[in-house]
């Protein structure tokens, strides 16, 4: 089915904020070393917000635009969005740094540390702290 005239500028819309954020995204690292990125979170959450945007203007584009770019790994990107989303903890700045490199769209995951939880451990979850002074630490 041909597009409508709406769709065909809603595609256009996707697909330049896809580019725009693609640019965004390898500007904000322009000239980093991986070293530096991975301990500058303004960096890590700007180009995160970057990739979470592709993904999703990714998803709404139609799939026979998709079906025309088969070497787009199109459903990785929108695997990827959802660990942005919705599994951020697990988030590697090394695969952050991949993506926006080397073009790897493989969902970002650090892999979960197996640890036991012993008694001493746990007391230190229980006792009553103040919270740690943190760069994203919100005022009082």
């Amino acid at each position: 089915m041909p597009f409508m005239r709406s769709d065909q500028h809603a595609t256009r819309r996707w697909l330049n904020d896809i580019q725009y954020n693609v640019d965004a995204a390898r500007g904000f690292v322009a000239g980093m070393a991986y070293e530096a990125f991975k301990d500058d979170n303004l960096r890590l959450y700007a180009v995160t917000r970057c990739l979470e945007i592709i993904s999703e203007a990714s998803r709404r584009l139609p799939d026979d635009l998709k079906a025309r770019n088969p070497s787009i790994p199109w459903r990785e990107i929108a695997a990827a969005g959802n660990i942005y989303r919705h599994e951020y903890e697990t988030v590697a700045p090394r695969s952050l740094w991949r993506t926006l490199i080397h073009g790897n769209c493989s969902p970002p995951r650090r892999k979960p540390r197996k640890t036991r939880l012993t008694r001493s451990r746990a007391s230190r979850f229980t006792e009553r702290r103040e919270p740690r002074s943190s760069p994203l630490a919100l005022p009082r």
